[in-house]
């Protein structure tokens, strides 16, 4: 049986997702739009701390889950039969 857990608030640190930003340009693109800031920059370099904040983390926590899955998709992995998640 294969699951996917996606980590909630506390788990969030400096250069999250960095694998992950280059490969999805669109979806990071429209991320951005969204919430009014760049969220590489949130997440690759923190530099105004933003990351600790509730209003940044839940946001960049969810996008770089969502990230995740779109790339797991792109490279064929198996889809799960449970997914669960904190936060």
């Amino acid at each position: 049986m294969r699951a996917w857990l996606f980590p909630g608030q506390g788990s969030q640190a400096r250069g999250m997702g960095a694998e992950l930003f280059a490969r999805f340009p669109d979806a990071v693109a429209q991320a951005d739009e969204i919430l009014g800031y760049s969220l590489a920059d949130l997440c690759l370099n923190d530099t105004d701390g933003l990351l600790a904040r509730t209003d940044h983390t839940q946001p960049a926590l969810y996008a770089v889950g969502a990230l995740s899955v779109m790339a797991r998709r792109a490279d064929s992995e198996a889809e799960p039969e449970f997914v669960a998640g904190h936060s």
